[in-house]
């Protein structure tokens, strides 16, 4: 059953300051969402339409015998009318959407999904499944691409391993190990460019004793991909739950750095040796899963900004790691910040979505309210900001808790929004509500799986059936 809405519609709002031209409602759509909502849930732009559909909606479905299965939904961005629906695949929680050329014909109409169980690689046009790569532990978010004569996707395993699949035909190429026995890890690698290389960033977890005391703390560490060498590791008071490395110039001459949250720390990290730039206390922990914080332009400069547990609006100077927390006017945890420059200056705003379903837009770096408006009755996966609809001009989407995906047409020309190509070719709807969400599904489902056995062992066929792909009652 399914239910649409269609048609330009003007939402109304509350502001502090105002916008002339707020968000339009353009059309809604319900679906029938997993039980915890849409906390598993990615959306992707499609470079090209397919089957008449300009993005993709990846989500776990149910069917309606009442089963539970990952699905990929092409929908028609104008109209939000679904084209086709791809079954099949394995995975329970989707983090992660790419549309690209795997098959190198010219056209980007692939797409690589990554989920707790590995990396799915389908083809959107003829909706087969080109291969499946399942990892001997549990990912711990989404994966990054690694271009070049023989791309690479890197992922991360739970137990803190790093993972190299080949693009082309997802065998696995290599593997850093991690640390065995140990589950639990959410957050995602980073890359970083090392100058005559690349590099990985990610977190490792501690090291405990039977009893679970930790004999070695948590880390950050930085792999090298053309030789699989560790260049350095530093260690982290506390395990990063739900926060993901950033990349970007840190300290007063714009080194290359990394910065990471580990809970009660904000840690900058020069890349190219690991120096401690600066460090700052966090009086509420960062709520960015799967993403890392955002990196905005103003007028005084880098700022570094991200929502913070319950309510706050965290801002951090890159150069310093000066901090400061205002809390937000727009409702309890934000699940993603997405940069949007609604008046032309170059300064772009940002746009959140909350969990009590409201839409706001602030200011950077006052972080002013600007407009809201209450949408839905709550929000648990992130805003996916791109064009959804192929009219070379920007949309908001997102997807409630109760299966409503909105699609609002935003104000401005693709001039507008930060970088030299706005256009993404995958924007990803998996922010996790601080973890919380996703953290009683992802008990539920190992409370199915884990009975002395890994992922891998779910895998029926080299074809990539999976006893998962025919569904299963909660």
């Amino acid at each position: 059953m399914s239910l649409v809405v269609v048609g330009v519609l003007p939402v109304g709002g509350v502001a502090a300051d105002s916008l002339d031209n707020p968000p339009w409602l353009k059309w809604s759509r319900w679906f029938p969402l997993w039980p915890s909502g849409a906390s598993a849930t990615a959306i992707a732009s499609l470079p090209e339409p397919v089957e008449n559909a300009t993005m993709a909606l990846v989500m776990v479905s149910r069917t309606d015998e009442g089963l539970y299965v990952p699905a990929v939904f092409l929908i028609d961005g104008t109209n939000g009318f679904v084209t086709k629906e791809i079954r099949g695949f394995s995975g329970i929680i989707p983090y992660d959407a790419i549309v690209l050329d795997i098959d190198h014909d010219g056209h980007r109409q692939e797409m690589v999904i990554a989920h707790d169980l590995g990396l799915t690689a389908l083809d959107l046009a003829t909706g087969i499944i080109l291969w499946q790569w399942i990892a001997t532990s549990y990912l711990a978010g989404k994966a990054v691409l690694v271009e070049g004569t023989d791309p690479l996707m890197i992922a991360l395993g739970e137990t803190g391993a790093i993972y190299a699949v080949y693009l082309s035909n997802g065998t696995l190429a290599w593997t850093v190990p991690g640390v065995e026995n140990w589950w639990g890890l959410w957050t995602a690698p980073a890359l970083v460019n090392l100058g005559e290389s690349s590099g990985v960033v990610a977190v490792l977890p501690p090291v405990t004793d039977p009893w679970g005391a930790i004999l070695v703390p948590p880390q950050i560490r930085l792999v090298d991909l053309s030789t699989r060498v560790t260049r350095w590791r530093v260690p982290l008071g506390h395990l990063p739950i739900g926060t993901v490395p950033l990349v970007t110039s840190v300290g007063p001459i714009g080194d290359a750095g990394i910065v990471i949250s580990d809970g009660e720390w904000e840690l900058a990290i020069r890349a190219f040796d690991g120096q401690l730039i600066w460090n700052t206390t966090l009086d509420s922990p960062i709520m960015d899963f799967p993403f890392p914080p955002l990196v905005v332009n103003t007028p005084t400069g880098q700022t570094i900004v991200a929502p913070t547990y319950p309510n706050g609006l965290l801002r951090i100077d890159p150069k310093n790691g000066a901090a400061d927390l205002t809390t937000s006017r727009c409702g309890t945890s934000a699940v993603r910040m997405l940069p949007a420059d609604f008046h032309g200056n170059g300064f772009p705003e940002v746009i959140t979505a909350t969990s009590e379903g409201s839409i706001c837009v602030h200011s950077v770096p006052q972080f002013d309210l600007l407009w809201n408006y209450s949408a839905r009755t709550a929000f648990t996966a992130a805003p996916g900001l791109g064009d959804f609809d192929d009219d070379q001009a920007p949309e908001l989407v997102t997807v409630s808790d109760d299966g409503w995906v909105d699609a609002y047409d935003l104000p401005f020309s693709p001039l507008q929004l930060p970088g030299p190509d706005w256009k993404p070719t995958a924007v990803v709807l998996g922010s996790l509500f601080a973890g919380v969400a996703v953290a009683a599904l992802w008990i539920l489902v190992r409370r199915r799986r884990r009975r002395g056995t890994n992922p891998r062992d779910t895998v029926e066929s080299p074809g990539g059936e999976s006893s998962l792909d025919r569904g299963f009652r909660p």
